[in-house]
């Protein structure tokens, strides 16, 4: 009868691994893995992404400097005309 209670003790206690085993143990390290990648795939997006803004803010800070350039100029010689005309 000893023997028997070992056998089913050792039934249940693997069991009970196999289920921690599958029941939480895999899931989790799915989970770690599935996160993990993830992290990086969205890390790898938000820097290329983070580079693309640089480079639109940069470009429309450029045509912003460009634009207010020719617009000193023309004022520029507005100003000279205008001072031209009064003397």
């Amino acid at each position: 009868m000893e023997n028997f209670e070992v056998i089913i003790d050792s039934m249940y206690a693997t069991l009970y691994w196999k289920a921690f085993l599958y029941g939480m143990l895999i899931p989790t390290l799915l989970y770690l893995v599935f996160a993990y990648l993830n992290y990086r795939m969205i890390r790898k997006y938000l820097v290329r992404f983070e580079s693309q803004m640089r480079e639109a803010y940069n470009e429309l800070v450029i045509k912003d400097l460009e634009s207010e350039v020719k617009f000193l100029r023309e004022m520029t010689k507005t100003i000279k005309n205008d001072l031209d005309k009064n003397q």
